[in-house]
């Protein structure tokens, strides 16, 4: 059985007759998912997400959920990543974290616009920028640019552009 502790502000798990630092393994998998170890970061996201999950810390079961989404999505595995996604907005709508579900939305629209599916893509942009506005957060602003330029990028042609 694992024990969590918190000192400094840094979650560890300790297991009969070893340590793990899962924050620092969540942390080496993110390095890895940026540098193309899309499986190598898996294993190890997957391994610090049960133990979240046991420990009932909930914030780094978000986060680690969403880096995960990153290495599956790098991984070429769009579906499973955007399905644990959904259990991180899902477990951020449940603790009433705004900012976790915000962010949970934008790695949603980025997977949606990375295959295409716009509508979807537009919904969770929305979402996530009702959200950072409520919250007063600066992401906000990136968000109406993101979602400016994607209205752009979809914009027909008006009558006197179309006989180009």
């Amino acid at each position: 059985m694992a024990r969590a502790c918190r000192k400094k502000s840094v979650a560890c798990v300790s297991w009969p007759g070893r340590r793990l630092s899962s924050p620092i393994r969540v942390s080496a998998s993110g390095v890895s998912v940026r540098h193309g170890k899309h499986r190598q970061a898996i294993s190890h996201l997957k391994q610090a997400l049960a133990l979240y999950k046991e420990t009932g810390s909930q914030y780094d079961e978000i986060t680690a959920q969403r880096t995960l989404a990153e290495a599956l999505h790098g991984a070429g595995q769009p579906a499973a990543a955007r399905a644990g996604l959904a259990e991180a907005l899902q477990l951020a709508a449940a603790t009433g974290n705004a900012y976790q579900q915000a962010s949970a939305h934008c790695d949603l629209a980025e997977s949606h616009h990375s295959t295409g599916q716009d509508q979807q893509s537009r919904r969770h942009w929305q979402q996530a920028l009702t959200l950072y506005t409520q919250l007063g957060a600066p992401e906000a602003d990136q968000i109406r640019s993101r979602l400016s330029a994607q209205e752009a990028e979809h914009a027909e042609p008006r009558a006197d552009q179309a006989t180009g």
